[in-house]
C-alpha cells in the first residue's frame, strides 16, 4: 500500500513539474494580450503579424492614423509603442512624382535604410522592402480603371529608436512574410476607388 502511495506521489510531482514547466514557457513570451487576425480590418497571419511585435507587453490597440503617402490607415501599437502603421491609397501616376508611386525612391527619399526591391510580389505591381518599411505599388484592374491609377500599400515597423526583432537581418525576413501574407488581403479589402 506504501509503495502505490508514493508512485502516485511522485507521478502528482512529475506532473506537476510538468505544468509548471509549460505555464513557465509561456509566460516567457511576457505578452498579456492576444496576437490579432486583422490589421486595420485587413486578415492577416498571426504569427507573421506576432513576429513583429514586441516579445513583452500589456496591452495592444488599434489607432486611426495616415501615412504620408497614405488616405486611411492605422497602427497597431502595443503598449503606446508603434509596432505596426498601415496605410493606403489610390493614387495616378500621372498626376504625382514618380518617387511617390515606385517603392524603392519613395522609400529612399525618406531616408529609409537599404531599400531593396521586394522580389517575390505577393501581388501585381512593384515593391520595396527596408529595415523598417515596406511599399507596395499595385495596378489598379477594376473595370474601367484608368491605366496610371494605383494602389499604394504603405508600412511603417517600430518607432525611430525601437524596432522588433532587434536583429535588422530577421526583421526584414519578418517584414517580408508580413508583407506577403498581408498585400493580398489588403488588396481585396481595400480596392482602388474606396
Amino acid at each position: 500500500m506504501r509503495h502505490g502511495t508514493t508512485a502516485r506521489r511522485a507521478a502528482g510531482a512529475l506532473a506537476a513539474l510538468a505544468l509548471a514547466v509549460g505555464l513557465t514557457g509561456c509566460a516567457d513570451e511576457g505578452r498579456d494580450f492576444a496576437v490579432p487576425g486583422e490589421v486595420c480590418g485587413t486578415t492577416v497571419d498571426k504569427d507573421a503579424l506576432g513576429d513583429l511585435l514586441p516579445p513583452e507587453g500589456k496591452k495592444l490597440r488599434e489607432t486611426d492614423r495616415t501615412l504620408l503617402y497614405s488616405d486611411d490607415g492605422c497602427t497597431v501599437e502595443v503598449d503606446h509603442y508603434p509596432a505596426v502603421v498601415f496605410g493606403w491609397a489610390t493614387v495616378r501616376t500621372k498626376q504625382e512624382l514618380p518617387s511617390s508611386v515606385d517603392p524603392v525612391p519613395a522609400l529612399k527619399a525618406h531616408q529609409k535604410h537599404h531599400v531593396r526591391p521586394l522580389r517575390e510580389m505577393p501581388v501585381k505591381g512593384k515593391g520595396a522592402v527596408a529595415d523598417e518599411a515596406a511599399m507596395l505599388s499595385v495596378p489598379c484592374e477594376e473595370k474601367g480603371a484608368p491605366e496610371d491609377k494605383r494602389l499604394l500599400l504603405e508600412f511603417h515597423f517600430g518607432s525611430e529608436n525601437e524596432h522588433h526583432p532587434e536583429d535588422v537581418q530577421e526583421r526584414r525576413k519578418a517584414i517580408t512574410a508580413f508583407v506577403e501574407d498581408i498585400a493580398p488581403h489588403a488588396v481585396k479589402k481595400h480596392p482602388c476607388g474606396s
